[in-house]
Order: C-alpha cells, then sequence, then structure tokens
C-alpha cells in the first residue's frame, strides 16, 4: 500500500529534512496564530463597529440640536422683521437714504432696550437681522 505511511513514517525526513510530524506541528501553530489573529480583528471590528454607532447617534444628536438652533434664529428674525416694520409703519422716516445709521454699542450696552431711541432700536434691529441674514436662506 503506497499511501498509507505507518507512524514510523511520520519520523523519516523529506528531502528538506523535515517530518511529517513537524510539518503537522507547524501547521497547527499556523492555524492557531491564525485563529488568534483573526479573533484579535473581530474583536477590533466589533469595538470599532461600537465606536462608528456612538459618532454615529452623537452626530444625529448634533444636527438635530443643529436643527433646533437654525429654526430658533429664523423665528427670531421673523419677529425682528415683524418688529421693524412696525416700527417703521409707526414712523417711515426712520429709514432714509439720507440719514446715516450708525450703532453705538456702548449706548446699547449701557442702556435698557425700553429706553432706546427708535433710531437706536431700528439699527439694533437691522444690525441683528444683518447677523440672522444665513439662515434665512438655509
Amino acid at each position: 500500500m503506497e499511501g498509507f505511511k505507518s507512524p514510523s513514517a511520520r519520523k523519516v525526513p523529506n528531502e528538506q529534512g523535515v517530518t511529517l510530524a513537524d510539518e503537522l506541528r507547524s501547521a497547527e501553530e499556523l492555524i492557531s496564530f491564525l485563529e488568534q489573529k483573526l479573533e484579535a480583528y473581530e474583536k477590533n471590528l466589533s469595538q470599532r463597529q461600537g465606536e462608528y454607532e456612538s459618532l454615529q447617534n452623537e452626530y444625529y444628536e448634533l444636527q438635530e440640536k443643529f436643527n433646533s438652533s437654525r429654526q430658533k434664529y429664523k423665528r427670531a428674525a421673523l419677529i425682528l422683521t415683524d418688529f421693524l416694520e412696525e416700527m417703521l409703519s409707526n414712523q417711515p422716516t426712520i429709514i432714509s437714504p439720507e440719514r446715516d445709521l450708525h450703532l453705538n454699542l456702548e449706548k446699547i450696552k449701557e442702556t435698557p432696550f425700553e429706553h432706546l431711541s427708535k433710531e437706536d432700536k431700528v439699527t439694533l434691529v437691522l444690525v441683528l437681522l444683518k447677523q440672522l441674514q444665513p439662515y434665512f436662506s438655509a
């Protein structure tokens, strides 16, 4: 029987001087090594998937907050626009091409809004609307 090798044949070295038992041991070590590597990669993949899901959830929360803020700014801009229209309808000459509107920040900081002049209120509202302008197109 040519295909059958006796246990003593396992100890006989081949052309390279390696026995069948050594080849089997090497193959088993290689399999063990590759299994350990695979387990490490699977663990790493599982960890990365958890991190990805966590980051994705954080992204969705931030996106919701951003959209909420955007809506608040749009509402603020609409309220300011309504306020400005009401002020201008009561005194339409506040804004005229020949009149320069200057905003005195120190005065604005120190004076309560109710005590500001109509011109200062209009100027302040116009500045605020200019700041909110990017949110109109979004």
